[in-house]
């Protein structure tokens, strides 16, 4: 089974560099975090670092297109239902990880 979807739950440093190298690589990506302020930062990160590589003449603007469009910010963890394979990369903070198995 070729894997297409993926969803990366934590958006920090780690989770977001992972889903972005996921992106860049052609696979849907779902990046979830328990807050949507985390899922934007990582989102607004992730387009700055590509813009530096569009300055630099590494990535071209309809590239960076493509990589944005197949990143997919979500809070809902049952997305997951539509993944070929799930990457935990959150913060190892016992009430982050209650939190987000409430869900």
């Amino acid at each position: 089974m070729a894997i297409q979807t993926i969803m990366v739950i934590g958006a920090g440093q780690l989770g977001g560099g992972i889903a972005q190298v996921f992106a860049q690589a052609g696979k849907k990506v779902f990046l979830n975090d328990i807050k949507q302020e985390f899922i934007d930062g990582r989102m607004a990160f992730v387009e700055k670092l590509l813009d530096k590589d569009i300055s630099k003449g590494k990535k071209t603007e309809e590239e960076k297109a493509v990589i944005m469009s197949n990143l997919h910010a979500t809070l809902d963890p049952n997305d997951a239902a539509e993944c070929d394979l799930v990457v935990e990369a959150a913060i190892e903070n016992i009430e982050a990880v209650n939190a987000l198995s409430k869900k």
